[in-house]
């Protein structure tokens, strides 16, 4: 399809569904361009040759009728002419079918009236006379048309220029959902509100307009700090404006701007970046300064013509002042402002009116910071490649890798090698940044997954999750938690583990399964020991073997994973660890327990303790699909291929789930779970829960800390829907010791219960009483979710990236930043000897 024949016809109606779109996903994922094009076509919002008709401004498929008209065959018409059908056989259309005529009506009186084919004048002058010159002229601008077209049109069919075409045809719908969406929209997060919270009704109705077009918050603090700094700011530039002119004080002048500008050095960079975090008053303090310190350096502080005879020391330092406070907005734009003045100043020769300077080129002492600027580490990079062991130095790299900057600080600097210094650095930050360009990108891996933790940990300073890089590196596929340790499976089958009272991240990899391809790991938060399972249906088991929870016939300790003997050749598909025994599922649905038996745990009929795997008889005529085992006062449950759920062993606070608080040796129906097809059950602490297939959560047994999600904490002796889940599809659950979390079908994660160490959510409260929200999660397309005793864990897919829409230096969407890229790219290519490295 030949981008030719294509029309973008936004709908308003779907623009909130474009802002939701992953722009880096479309970038560097195949399928991810080809559904958005797809629903582009499937919408009706690109359109050619290929369309049935067009989509009216009502959302209507409109098609073009016998003589020229758009018909939507909709009754919308009043008018007494016709049976209010908008359709061909009255010849009435309605208002948005006229809008297209219109439209068709104004295209075709925009295109050209097309050139004659250059056959068809070879044809008529075959029995003509000789051609005339403007005959021939005519010709030679038809023969150019014909090769042009011919030309795009070859150019444009190629794999590489289609795909073009769609990357550029779904960036502008998206820009233009972004440009006329009248909602409230949080693009990093994928959220879109229509209404305004009370929050921001009550901050409505508290402001007051000051002047034409300014509106402030009435906030007495704020209020009180903005008068202040203005009557602060007036005095110092009054004064140093009348310094200037009378040339006196000269001296006070200096040493105001030399302690500013030590004061501004002392701060860690980008202190503004995040504004949320930041008083208004401070970035109104900084946009007033940096507005007199640019009136300073370009000699004009009198709002005149007249250049006044300002020192050429406090020219340099204000222009190091304004850098730095470029340096702490951290913003994209700032920088490039930056760059834009040094240039501008380089280009006038020299910026200062001192007459005694002989200098031909200007200069100024940047140095200081310069150094700062080289100092700002980037993120690492996200994308490797799988078969190259050396870095490839980029252009970028090599000429930073000569450029030696003096130890002198004095020293002056080329403004516009100051100028090219800065852009190479902000090439330098934003190259984690960048996807490989190379055209066999499959060399290339992509790692964008994002591990977060939160609660108690040795190695986590803040609260709420934070971003576990160590463990994002190795690339998860599962993480168990258990009284004392985080077990780490990776995508490539290797298993890590890590202590929750290590100093640092550092996931140790347990070699003894090095050689072993592992598919799932199992631990439990109150358990001390660990299995692992093998693609080859081999099942390994370490740690604590007290009661025989290791199945190798004894109760002695295991440091090292040891094969199970007596599962080998049962075809295990499946493990789970207790907080004293284990359970493994086979192939054929057969369910295998062994460890401590007291309570009838192990569902064989006794209390007794078994030291090697043995099969529940009681469940031989079922095939069981998933199985959780408890803690220490423990019960089991298990699914069945029919959705079926059985519980057995310990039964105080009817976590049994069949009312009363009597247990049982063998494993017994939980009969009010026979009509919802249950797909996962899990044990916790004296409670369980079971996941339905269509996503719906219940719960019961013991209430007391708010463990089962429902409004009080009363007991529940029999399964009971979490009503605040009703709406939402779950499609994973975890269990701590005391709370619990619940992954939706969006990546949204839920968590409530004990929140003592802030392992639910970031919040003061000792108990998150129903599911809430984790706030600091929205939009990071979580696929996993893990609970420790006193911790959490979530993770992201390998593949797929939350787009930044804010990274310091690097990323900042603002109109701003778009007009400062445009000036600066017209000003390369212009000039381009102002911005080459």
């Amino acid at each position: 399809m030949s981008r030719f024949e294509t029309t973008l016809r936004p709908q308003p109606r779907l623009d909130l569904k474009w802002l939701k779109t992953d722009l880096q996903a479309v970038l560097i994922e195949g399928d991810s361009l080809v559904n958005c094009w797809n629903s582009l076509i499937a919408d009706g919002e690109v359109t050619g040759a290929f369309s049935d008709g067009l989509l009216n401004s009502a959302g209507v498929t409109a098609r073009k009728g016998e003589f020229g008209k758009y018909y939507c065959n909709q009754k919308v018409l009043t008018c007494t002419c016709c049976d209010g059908i908008c359709g061909p056989s009255t010849g009435c259309n309605c208002q948005p079918c006229q809008k297209l005529d219109a439209e068709e009506s104004q295209q075709k009186e925009n295109n050209k009236e097309p050139l004659p084919s250059t056959e068809c004048l070879l044809g008529r002058w075959a029995w003509t006379p000789q051609p005339r010159p403007d005959e021939l002229s005519q010709f030679l601008l038809s023969l150019n048309n014909e090769q042009k077209l011919f030309c795009a049109e070859a150019a444009s069919s190629t794999l590489s220029a289609t795909r073009l075409h769609y990357r550029l045809v779904i960036l502008k719908r998206y820009f233009i959902a972004l440009n006329r969406v009248p909602h409230s929209v949080d693009i990093e997060h994928g959220l879109v509100t229509t209404r305004k919270s009370t929050s921001d009704i009550f901050q409505t109705r508290n402001l007051v307009k000051l002047g034409k077009n300014k509106v402030w918050n009435l906030d007495p603090a704020t209020g009180l700090a903005r008068v202040g700094s203005r009557a602060a700011l007036n005095f110092a530039f009054a004064f140093l404006r009348k310094a200037w002119r009378l040339g006196e004080d000269t001296d006070l002048c200096s040493e105001l701007l030399n302690e500013s500008l030590e004061a501004m050095q002392m701060l860690p960079v980008a202190t503004l970046f995040y504004q949320g975090n930041v008083s208004l008053v401070w970035h109104e303090i900084v946009e007033r300064s940096s507005k007199f310190l640019r009136q300073v350096i370009v000699g004009d502080i009198s709002g005149t013509r007249q250049n006044l005879a300002i020192p050429l020391e406090d020219q340099h330092t204000s222009l190091n002042l304004i850098m730095e406070l470029a340096l702490q907005k951290g913003t994209l734009s700032s920088v490039l402002d930056v760059v834009l003045l040094l240039l501008s100043l380089w280009e006038k020769q020299t910026h200062l009116t001192d007459n005694r300077s002989v200098s031909q080129m200007a200069s100024a002492p940047l140095l200081s910071f310069l150094k700062r600027f080289s100092q700002i580490q980037p993120e690492k990079s996200e994308f490797t490649d799988k078969e190259s062991t050396e870095e490839n130095l980029t252009c970028t790299q090599t000429f930073l890798s000569f450029v030696e900057l003096p130890d002198d600080d004095s020293v002056e600097v080329d403004l516009k090698q100051g100028a090219s210094f800065l852009m190479a650095h902000l090439d330098r930050l934003a190259a984690p940044h960048v996807p490989p360009q190379s055209f066999n990108k499959s060399n290339f891996y992509y790692n964008g997954q994002r591990v977060y933790g939160w609660g108690w940990f040795s190695w986590i300073f803040g609260v709420g999750p934070q971003n576990c890089d160590a463990i994002s590196e190795l690339t998860i596929k599962q993480i168990c938690c258990s009284d004392r340790t985080i077990l780490i499976l990776t995508q490539s089958g290797k298993v890590y583990f890590m202590y929750y009272s290590s100093d640092t991240q550092c996931p140790q990899m347990i070699e003894e399964l090095q050689d072993k391809e592992v598919i799932k790991i199992a631990a439990h938060p109150e358990s001390k020991h660990y299995l692992a399972l093998t693609k080859d249906y081999e099942v390994y088991s370490w740690g604590n073997g007290d009661g025989g929870r290791l199945g190798h016939g004894d109760t002695s300790m295991k440091e090292e994973p040891t094969l199970i003997e007596a599962l080998k050749g049962k075809d295990i598909v499946d493990v789970e660890c207790g907080g004293t025994y284990s359970a493994a599922i086979s192939a054929n649905g057969a369910l295998y327990t062994w460890g401590r038996g007291n309570y009838g745990r192990l569902g064989h009929g006794t209390a007794e303790d078994c030291l090697v795997p043995t099969m529940i008889s009681a469940l031989s005529d079922e095939h069981i699909v998933k199985v959780a085992c408890g803690s220490f006062y423990a019960h089991t449950l298990c699914v069945t291929s029919q959705g079926r759920v059985y519980s057995w062993g310990d039964g105080d606070y009817g976590k049994l789930g069949r009312g009363g608080s009597d247990g049982s040796k063998l494993p017994r129906l939980v009969e009010k779970l026979q009509n919802v097809d249950v797909s996962e059950v899990y044990c916790g602490a004296q409670f369980s829960v079971a996941l339905t297939v269509d996503g719906k959560v219940f719960t019961w047994g013991k209430g007391e800390g708010w463990k089962l999600g429902h409004p009080t904490e009363e007991h529940v002796r029999f399964p009971e829907m979490v009503e605040a889940l009703s709406e939402k599809c779950v499609v994973a659950v975890s269990l701590g010791v005391s709370h619990v979390m619940a992954l939706t079908d969006q990546g949204e994660v839920y968590g409530w219960g004990k929140n003592e160490n802030r392992q639910v959510c970031d919040t003061s409260e000792l108990y998150v009483q129903q599911p809430r929200l984790v706030e600091a999660l929205k939009g990071q397309k979580v696929v996993g979710v893990c609970c420790g005793p006193a911790q959490s864990f979530a993770w992201t897919n390998v593949n797929s990236r939350t787009p930044q829409v804010s990274i310091p230096f690097v990323i900042e969407l603002s109109e701003q930043t778009f007009k400062t890229l445009v000036f600066c790219t017209k000003k390369s290519l212009l000039q381009p000897q102002n911005i080459a490295v």
